[in-house]
């Protein structure tokens, strides 16, 4: 039985056109693509999509512009059921889009960031957030974004983070969860490429009250805290198809496992499981 009854999924939402290249063009070529997805996409949404494929009730806070791609992304957000009652529609702005060229161990995106997302957080959200509610964030810090921290405080609700490269320790609370990869998490600390990763996210986690859970590549995925290594989950490597959204349905799978109360072990293994299906195929979503 899930500990949370519903997991609010808060940040941007773009149209996504995924394509698999073996080299970008050159300039004035056309290069035919054996197949192509289309839809929407976003680091929220695709979490948001993991977190309903499991099952989960599952709400998403964003923002989309009054045109064809802007319907397009709720039509398909309401197809993969999630709930679209607090994503906003900005009248007079065009949608976020992502082109993306795959090559399976590497892409390349051209990206329009759409209509501006810090209104949508905590306009359609504060008055409806409830104790029994976890919220997932997939957004970097905003004004915005702090009013929605402050009445994810009041209500009591749990949160994780995906930190996506930014540094959210300047945020008033912090997470239960805290999803980074390797990279991230040294770059952050200023630690070396050999240190070892465990210590590495013992040391982020030492400003934190909640857990770290890294990504480590083809060593699999693991979670500590400031007292060091509380699991560690090895993985067998995959001849990926598209990375898109590996990272997204990684955190829906440990978050589900998290909201049923497993073991940390078993958190990564939900995680591992859903991101090796994504990296298998074109697009981020089931």
């Amino acid at each position: 039985m899930l500990t949370r009854s519903r997991v609010i999924v808060v940040g941007s939402i773009n149209f996504d056109i995924i394509a698999p290249v073996a080299d970008p063009p050159m300039p004035h070529q056309k290069q035919h693509v054996p197949q192509y997805s289309a839809g929407p996409g976003g680091a929220a949404v695709n979490t948001a999509r993991w977190l309903a494929s499991m099952g989960v009730a599952t709400e998403l806070v964003g923002v989309v512009g009054d045109d064809t791609f802007g319907q397009a992304c709720l039509d398909g957000l309401i197809a993969s059921g999630v709930g679209i009652a607090m994503v906003s529609v900005m009248p007079g702005s065009s949608t976020g889009l992502a082109f993306v060229m795959s090559r399976g161990d590497a892409k390349r995106m051209f990206t329009f960031p759409g209509p501006d997302r810090d209104a949508a957080f905590g306009l359609a959200v504060l008055d409806e957030l409830r104790a029994e509610d976890h919220v997932h964030i997939a957004a970097p810090v905003t004004d915005g974004l702090r009013r929605l921290l402050a009445g994810i405080e009041t209500a009591g609700c749990s949160m994780s983070l995906e930190w996506n490269g930014r540094d959210m320790r300047t945020l008033t609370r912090s997470a239960d969860l805290n999803f980074m990869n390797l990279d991230e998490a040294r770059a952050l600390t200023g630690a070396p490429a050999g240190h070892p990763a465990a210590a590495v996210a013992a040391m982020i986690a030492a400003d934190l009250t909640g857990d770290v859970v890294l990504t480590l590549g083809a060593s699999g995925a693991l979670r500590a805290n400031a007292d060091g290594l509380v699991a560690h989950q090895p993985v067998e490597p995959v001849d990926p198809v598209d990375r898109t959204g590996g990272g997204d349905a990684f955190d829906a799978g440990v978050i589900v496992s998290w909201l049923l109360g497993e073991p940390a072990e078993a958190g990564l293994r939900r995680g591992l499981a859903a991101a090796r299906t994504t990296l298998m195929m074109v697009g981020a979503c089931p």
